[in-house]
């Protein structure tokens, strides 16, 4: 049963992943950093100006990291949750998900939703 719980958790979770702008933030993120990367390391660009924009850069970089991570974490609360269920229902669900039946099972079952969503998606379009 506890594995059936951390099954519609995983789902859950999985569906999170998919509908939060999670790859979104995380691009700007990346283009952020290699935009800052460019100019410090650009001879081209005084110091003066460098000071000027390296502070915006960084504030943007922060706001992303701090956005990806809380949408992960907003993410993982599905399993979170599967967890705290099947824990006071006095299965021992930590040590499934941490284990490695626990660990194909969700592995699989996100890989068949995967499929299964992309085939819908697709054939919706």
């Amino acid at each position: 049963m506890s594995m059936a719980i951390l099954i519609v958790g995983a789902l859950a979770c999985f569906e999170l992943f998919f509908r939060l702008p999670i790859a979104t933030d995380a691009r700007v993120l990346i283009a952020s950093a290699n935009k800052a990367m460019a100019v410090i390391q650009s001879p081209m660009i005084s110091d003066h100006w460098k000071e000027r924009v390296l502070p915006r850069y960084s504030q943007r970089i922060l706001f992303r990291s701090l956005r990806v991570s809380g949408y992960i974490f907003l993410a993982m609360m599905p399993i979170v949750a599967a967890v705290a269920v099947g824990q006071a229902r006095g299965e021992n669900t930590l040590d499934l998900v941490l284990g490695w039946q626990g660990l194909i099972g969700l592995s699989l079952a996100g890989m068949i939703f995967a499929g299964l969503r992309s085939k819908l998606a697709a054939q919706s379009a």
